[in-house]
């Protein structure tokens, strides 16, 4: 009797249509965390589906901390490839937005890749999040020939973190610190 239920659930998953997303979005630190005054590279990565061929990749990036917790320090030409791709390779950061796009001409791209190169500034966490407006789109044969994938995750999602911390040594140095306040201030106490 109560392999019934669970068949029923099997059943109901092979048969009823799920979303697929087309292209996925990751972003990759070399490392999570980074002393102030410490470089470090985050490779972002827009991959579709092996299925789907694409004729225009663009990724919006949200960075958020830019400026305050870590500032850009390559904007160059390596700041984004893209593979198998000829035509048009782009890339840009205005203000705290990345944007970086390619778009093909024969169809055989498969990844739209960016990398950004951060330095710390203060203390706190630097993030990524995919901006709105992001979009993979492929050619079709009808009206109006030319399709949005979906993507996933969805606008607004943080795809990648770096924490901008202090030095080991520099709290230790604090602790001492007040450690000998707390021992003179007791001193001066006792001699009243």
């Amino acid at each position: 009797m109560s392999a019934l239920p669970h068949a029923l659930a099997l059943l109901l998953l092979l048969v009823l249509p799920r979303e697929t997303h087309a292209a996925t979005i990751t972003g990759t630190p070399a490392s999570d965390a980074i002393l102030v005054g410490e470089t470090v590279t985050i490779d972002v990565d827009l991959v579709l589906d092996a299925s789907e061929v694409a004729s225009v990749l663009e990724l919006k990036l949200d960075l958020d901390g830019l400026d305050s917790v870590v500032k850009l320090d390559d904007v160059s030409t390596d700041f984004v490839f893209c593979q198998s791709w000829s035509g048009l390779k782009d890339g840009s950061v205005v203000d705290s937005n990345a944007t970086v796009s390619c778009t093909s001409e024969n169809e055989g791209g498969t990844r739209l890749s960016a990398s950004l190169s951060v330095t710390g500034l203060g203390l706190g966490l630097f993030r990524i999040l995919l901006g709105p407006g992001s979009f993979a789109q492929q050619d079709t044969e009808t009206f109006p020939f030319i399709e949005d994938l979906p993507l996933d995750p969805s606008p607004g999602t943080v795809i990648s973190s770096v924490a901008v911390v202090p030095e080991p040594g520099a709290g230790a140095m604090t602790g001492l610190g007040l450690a000998a306040l707390a021992m003179l201030r007791r001193r001066v106490a006792s001699e009243r």
